[in-house]
Protein backbone atom coordinates (compact mmCIF):
# COMPACT_ATOMS: atom_id res chain seq x y z
CA UNK A 1 0.00 0.00 0.00
CA UNK A 2 1.38 3.75 -1.04
CA UNK A 3 0.67 4.76 2.79
CA UNK A 4 3.12 2.64 4.09
CA UNK A 5 7.12 3.52 3.69
CA UNK A 6 9.33 0.80 1.53
CA UNK A 7 12.20 -0.51 3.44
CA UNK A 8 15.35 -1.83 1.24
CA UNK A 9 18.65 -2.79 3.11
CA UNK A 10 21.74 -1.78 0.85
CA UNK A 11 25.08 -2.74 0.67
CA UNK A 12 28.18 -2.39 -1.59
CA UNK A 13 31.94 -2.44 -0.16
CA UNK A 14 33.43 0.95 -0.52
CA UNK A 15 30.78 2.49 -2.41
CA UNK A 16 30.19 6.44 -1.58
CA UNK A 17 26.54 6.32 -2.21
CA UNK A 18 23.83 4.06 -3.07
CA UNK A 19 20.97 5.17 -4.67
CA UNK A 20 17.65 3.13 -5.69
CA UNK A 21 15.79 4.53 -9.08
CA UNK A 22 12.40 4.10 -10.43
CA UNK A 23 12.65 4.84 -14.76
CA UNK A 24 14.79 7.76 -14.37
CA UNK A 25 13.56 9.02 -10.99
CA UNK A 26 15.96 8.68 -7.93
CA UNK A 27 13.53 7.92 -5.06
CA UNK A 28 15.67 6.83 -2.38
CA UNK A 29 19.27 6.89 -1.48
CA UNK A 30 21.98 6.33 0.93
CA UNK A 31 25.13 8.06 1.78
CA UNK A 32 28.00 5.37 2.35
CA UNK A 33 28.38 1.53 1.48
CA UNK A 34 25.70 -0.01 3.99
CA UNK A 35 22.05 1.43 4.74
CA UNK A 36 18.80 1.23 4.90
CA UNK A 37 16.81 2.97 2.29
CA UNK A 38 13.42 4.11 2.65
CA UNK A 39 11.21 5.00 0.08
CA UNK A 40 7.28 6.86 -0.30
CA UNK A 41 5.61 4.23 -2.48
CA UNK A 42 3.73 7.04 -3.99
CA UNK A 43 6.80 8.37 -5.91
CA UNK A 44 5.94 4.71 -7.78
CA UNK A 45 2.73 5.22 -8.34
CA UNK A 46 0.30 2.43 -8.37
CA UNK A 47 0.49 -1.35 -9.99
CA UNK A 48 3.65 -2.75 -10.79
CA UNK A 49 7.45 -1.24 -10.42
CA UNK A 50 10.51 -2.08 -10.95
CA UNK A 51 13.11 -0.54 -8.54
CA UNK A 52 16.87 -0.54 -9.71
CA UNK A 53 19.47 -0.19 -7.31
CA UNK A 54 23.10 1.52 -8.35
CA UNK A 55 26.05 1.97 -6.42
CA UNK A 56 28.29 4.91 -6.95
CA UNK A 57 32.07 4.95 -6.39
CA UNK A 58 33.41 8.77 -6.03
CA UNK A 59 36.83 7.47 -6.46
CA UNK A 60 36.22 5.37 -9.57
CA UNK A 61 33.43 7.37 -11.17
CA UNK A 62 33.19 4.64 -14.06
CA UNK A 63 32.87 1.82 -11.45
CA UNK A 64 29.31 2.29 -10.73
CA UNK A 65 27.79 -1.18 -10.05
CA UNK A 66 24.22 -2.58 -10.50
CA UNK A 67 22.15 -4.32 -8.18
CA UNK A 68 19.30 -6.60 -9.21
CA UNK A 69 16.20 -4.80 -9.60
CA UNK A 70 13.26 -5.46 -7.85
CA UNK A 71 10.05 -5.98 -8.74
CA UNK A 72 7.25 -4.85 -6.59
CA UNK A 73 3.19 -3.94 -6.93
CA UNK A 74 1.91 -0.26 -5.25
CA UNK A 75 -1.72 -0.66 -3.56
CA UNK A 76 -3.41 1.99 -3.84
CA UNK A 77 -5.43 2.56 0.00
CA UNK A 78 -9.33 2.23 0.13
CA UNK A 79 -10.34 5.18 -1.96
CA UNK A 80 -12.06 8.38 -0.32
CA UNK A 81 -15.68 7.90 -0.73
CA UNK A 82 -17.97 10.68 -2.07
CA UNK A 83 -19.33 13.56 0.31
CA UNK A 84 -23.10 13.44 0.09
CA UNK A 85 -24.76 15.92 -1.96
CA UNK A 86 -27.79 16.92 0.35
CA UNK A 87 -24.80 17.95 3.13
CA UNK A 88 -23.14 20.26 1.02
CA UNK A 89 -25.98 22.72 0.06
CA UNK A 90 -26.24 24.56 -3.26
CA UNK A 91 -23.05 23.06 -5.15
CA UNK A 92 -21.57 25.74 -6.73
CA UNK A 93 -18.63 25.22 -9.59
CA UNK A 94 -14.69 26.14 -9.23
CA UNK A 95 -13.01 27.33 -6.40
CA UNK A 96 -12.70 30.07 -3.73
CA UNK A 97 -9.93 31.90 -2.90
CA UNK A 98 -9.54 34.17 0.09
CA UNK A 99 -6.88 36.41 1.34
CA UNK A 100 -7.06 37.20 5.20
CA UNK A 101 -8.99 40.96 5.51
CA UNK A 102 -9.87 40.36 2.02
CA UNK A 103 -12.77 39.66 0.00
CA UNK A 104 -13.35 36.31 -1.34
CA UNK A 105 -12.65 35.66 -5.02
CA UNK A 106 -14.45 32.95 -7.17
CA UNK A 107 -12.65 31.20 -10.20
CA UNK A 108 -12.75 28.27 -12.68
CA UNK A 109 -8.86 28.56 -12.56
CA UNK A 110 -5.90 29.24 -10.10
CA UNK A 111 -3.56 30.99 -11.29
CA UNK A 112 -1.48 33.97 -11.21
CA UNK A 113 -3.90 36.01 -12.29
CA UNK A 114 -6.47 34.80 -9.45
CA UNK A 115 -3.48 36.16 -7.25
CA UNK A 116 -3.88 38.97 -8.56
CA UNK A 117 -7.59 39.51 -8.27
CA UNK A 118 -7.56 38.36 -5.17
CA UNK A 119 -5.15 40.95 -3.79
CA UNK A 120 -2.50 38.50 -2.52
CA UNK A 121 0.45 39.45 -3.06
CA UNK A 122 4.53 38.89 -1.31
CA UNK A 123 4.19 36.76 2.07
CA UNK A 124 0.63 36.36 2.17
CA UNK A 125 -1.38 33.35 3.69
CA UNK A 126 -4.45 33.02 1.58
CA UNK A 127 -7.14 29.84 1.27
CA UNK A 128 -8.97 28.08 -1.57
CA UNK A 129 -11.71 25.87 -1.40
CA UNK A 130 -13.92 24.04 -3.67
CA UNK A 131 -15.81 21.06 -4.88
CA UNK A 132 -14.90 19.07 -7.66
CA UNK A 133 -16.59 15.76 -9.34
CA UNK A 134 -15.47 12.69 -10.47
CA UNK A 135 -16.96 10.49 -12.83
CA UNK A 136 -15.73 6.70 -11.94
CA UNK A 137 -13.65 5.34 -8.76
CA UNK A 138 -10.12 5.37 -9.96
CA UNK A 139 -6.44 7.23 -8.80
CA UNK A 140 -6.44 11.17 -9.92
CA UNK A 141 -3.58 13.35 -9.95
CA UNK A 142 -3.32 16.58 -8.45
CA UNK A 143 -1.01 18.89 -10.70
CA UNK A 144 1.17 21.89 -9.23
CA UNK A 145 3.59 24.20 -11.11
CA UNK A 146 4.50 26.66 -8.37
CA UNK A 147 7.42 28.86 -7.30
CA UNK A 148 8.06 30.80 -4.38
CA UNK A 149 5.06 29.77 -2.61
CA UNK A 150 4.28 26.73 0.33
CA UNK A 151 1.69 24.95 0.65
CA UNK A 152 1.09 24.45 4.52
CA UNK A 153 -1.97 22.01 3.89
CA UNK A 154 -3.60 19.79 1.68
CA UNK A 155 -7.48 18.35 1.90
CA UNK A 156 -9.79 16.34 0.47
CA UNK A 157 -12.81 16.04 2.19
CA UNK A 158 -11.28 16.69 5.25
CA UNK A 159 -8.24 14.36 4.88
CA UNK A 160 -4.89 15.81 5.08
CA UNK A 161 -3.18 14.98 1.83
CA UNK A 162 0.55 13.92 2.14
CA UNK A 163 2.23 17.47 -0.41
CA UNK A 164 4.57 17.12 -2.32
CA UNK A 165 4.73 13.50 -3.66
CA UNK A 166 7.15 14.08 -6.78
CA UNK A 167 8.81 16.54 -9.42
CA UNK A 168 9.01 16.59 -13.09
CA UNK A 169 10.45 19.77 -14.16
CA UNK A 170 8.38 22.79 -13.20
CA UNK A 171 5.39 20.23 -12.29
CA UNK A 172 4.85 19.03 -8.81
CA UNK A 173 1.97 15.74 -8.42
CA UNK A 174 -0.19 14.25 -5.90
CA UNK A 175 -2.06 11.53 -6.39
CA UNK A 176 -5.33 10.55 -4.66
CA UNK A 177 -7.75 7.77 -4.87
CA UNK A 178 -11.08 8.56 -5.17
CA UNK A 179 -14.85 7.41 -5.35
CA UNK A 180 -17.25 8.41 -7.93
CA UNK A 181 -18.67 11.41 -7.14
CA UNK A 182 -18.39 14.96 -5.20
CA UNK A 183 -15.34 15.83 -3.00
CA UNK A 184 -14.05 18.94 -1.59
CA UNK A 185 -10.57 20.61 -2.27
CA UNK A 186 -9.05 22.61 0.81
CA UNK A 187 -5.62 24.38 0.34
CA UNK A 188 -4.06 26.43 2.80
CA UNK A 189 -0.73 28.17 1.25
CA UNK A 190 1.20 31.42 1.54
CA UNK A 191 2.84 33.33 -0.80
CA UNK A 192 6.65 34.30 -1.15
CA UNK A 193 8.46 37.56 -2.89
CA UNK A 194 8.35 36.21 -6.45
CA UNK A 195 5.18 33.95 -6.57
CA UNK A 196 4.56 31.79 -9.71
CA UNK A 197 1.21 29.42 -8.92
CA UNK A 198 -0.93 26.93 -11.52
CA UNK A 199 -3.11 24.49 -9.79
CA UNK A 200 -4.89 21.32 -12.11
Amino acid sequence: SWDKPIEINAECPEAEKIIIKHNSLIVGQINGAKGVITIDPILLGAGPARLKPLALFKAEPGKDVHGKPLDINVIPPKALPPLNPQNIGELKTGFIIKAKDKAQIAAEKIDNALLDKAEIHNETEFSINGFFDVDKDDVYQFQFNISDLKIKSLKIDGNEIDWPAFQNSAWWFTPVNLGKGIHKLEIDAVTGKNINIDIR
